[in-house]
């Protein structure tokens, strides 16, 4: 009997479906993005193995090889793997639900964190307080800068160091992605930006101007602005907007927990 060979789609392949089941969710972009990257990053690692790694090779023992990569590669904590972690478990389990893959299914457990404290997040009336744009004829360029690097935090989930070194090139209106660098893991990533970020970041580059390879959130002067400097001037910016909280980080886990929450 003459066998018919169906080819089998890789795990790339996966999940460009994967992504796009996520989309007809309607997930936001900032969910998509989060998958997207972690999703990446376990894929680049099946690619280190010696054998070619199919979606029927992933099983608990290679998912706990991934969590020992990333410890030695990137120098991830607890935290930072359960972060990654949560993106591989939703990518698996869509898979073993899958008829056509035939995946044995297991389970996929987060790593135990036992000094785990609550992270400190803004609250929704902070956030509409830092939210509301200043009137750009009459305030300085200072503060509509800060405006919209709080909108930039609340889109990307960048750290500090990131965003000081964001350059103008790095804004790609036409796709709507922001290149960014992370510092952590050494690695550069994309973002996607729509709808209301889209017309803020517009307007601010229009106002802002300046070369490809110029700093996007720069000083009044045009120069870089540094991380110390970055901190004084949201400490400011909320103090004069009635919220004594000005934790940068608050903003990151902002937006994390908005990804977990819809990832669920």
């Amino acid at each position: 009997m003459i066998k018919i060979d169906v080819k089998q789609p890789d795990l790339e392949e996966i999940l460009a479906d994967f992504l796009e089941d996520k989309r007809s969710k309607r997930l936001s972009p900032a969910t998509i993005d989060y998958y997207e990257n972690n999703i990446h990053n376990f894929i680049v690692f099946t690619k280190t193995k010696n054998k070619n790694i199919s979606h029927k090779d992933v099983n608990k023992k290679l998912i706990n090889e991934y969590l020992v990569w990333l410890d030695r590669k990137y120098n991830y904590n607890t935290t930072s793997a359960n972060t990654a972690l949560r993106a591989i478990r939703v990518f698996v389990y869509y898979m073993i639900e899958r008829n056509d893959l035939n995946i044995e299914p297991f389970k996929i457990l987060l790593l135990p964190d036992n000094k785990r404290k609550k992270k400190e997040i803004y609250s929704t009336n902070e956030l509409s307080k830092l939210l509301e744009k200043p009137n750009i004829k009459k305030t300085r360029f200072s503060t509509y800068r800060n405006w919209v690097i709080i909108n930039f935090f609340l889109t990307a989930g960048a750290r500090i160091k990131t965003t000081v070194n964001i350059q103008n090139q790095d804004i790609d209106l036409a796709n709507q992605k922001i290149t960014l660098f992370n510092y952590k893991t050494h690695h550069t990533y994309q973002v996607s930006f729509y709808g209301k970020f889209k017309k803020i970041i517009e307007e601010y580059m229009g106002i802002r101007k300046g070369a490809p390879e110029d700093y996007l959130f720069s000083t009044e002067y045009g120069e870089k602005l540094s991380r110390a400097g970055l901190r004084s001037a949201i400490v400011r910016y909320n103090r004069r907007r009635g919220v004594d909280r000005s934790n940068i980080h608050a903003f990151r886990h902002y937006v994390e927990e908005k990804i977990m929450v819809s990832s669920c």
